[in-house]
């Protein structure tokens, strides 16, 4: 619970078998001192839980059950989505998943994500969707054809694109945290399991509102989808 603020159920936890990642939504943070103290209680078994990921994040999905929400997303082809035990499986052949609603810069995507073979892949803000860096207006993070290796890519949607001169190692069937940061100021970041990073600051980088999306582009091994869980 934030100290400025009553509302416990803008709290989100996910807990593994030895640790627990709680997000908690603050209403605000006053200029002076320029801290919110978060306080958490612990040590009552008999507690309900009051974890609420749609009432913390702005577009919170953790696929549970066994279909796609379609309130928040639109597939291109719901044949080719699965959802089962809290995984979204996309299936090879450019398929993709987008949000519903669009969103500015200042705006994180995280996601816990899993490669079932060498192939390319998208996540994060683009319209229109499947990605294109000719004719999309793009912040992504973009898994390329020499598997491993994640980046960023930006595009304005008139031709213009760039990527980050860095990669990131893409660790092929494993489960890997990854958050892509896009901020106002047309910089971009991408975090690889909360540690490591690579950046790209760009005036390539769009400043429009886009809906988040993912999509699996091309794959070599042709049986073998992308998972997406949180």
């Amino acid at each position: 619970t934030p100290s400025n603020s009553s509302a416990a159920s803008d709290v989100y936890k996910r807990q593994d078998s030895d640790y627990a990642i709680f997000w908690v939504k603050v209403p605000s943070i006053p200029a002076s001192p320029d801290t919110v103290t978060i306080y958490i209680y612990y040590g009552n078994d008999t507690a309900t839980s009051i974890s609420n990921g749609d009432a913390t994040f702005i577009l919170f999905d953790d696929f549970v059950g066994n279909a796609l929400d379609t309130d928040k997303w639109t597939p291109d082809d719901i044949s080719y989505i699965t959802v089962s035990n809290g995984v979204v499986e996309i299936s090879p052949g450019n398929h993709y998943i987008k949000s519903n609603s669009t969103y500015e810069p200042s705006i994180s995507v995280t996601t816990k994500e899993k490669m079932g073979g060498n192939y390319r892949h998208n996540v994060g803000f683009c319209d229109p969707w499947p990605a294109s860096s000719s004719s999309s207006k793009e912040v992504l993070q973009h898994t390329t054809d020499d598997i491993p290796g994640t980046e960023i890519e930006v595009a304005d949607g008139t031709g213009n694109y760039a990527r980050s001169s860095d990669k990131l190692t893409y660790d092929v069937d494993t489960w890997l945290k990854m958050e892509l940061i896009w901020l106002s100021n047309q910089y971009v970041k991408l975090i690889k399991n909360g540690t490591q990073y690579i950046d790209l600051s760009s005036s390539y980088t769009p400043t429009q509102s886009l809906p988040v999306g993912l999509s699996l582009i091309h794959i070599s091994e042709p049986t073998r989808p992308l998972y997406l869980s949180y």
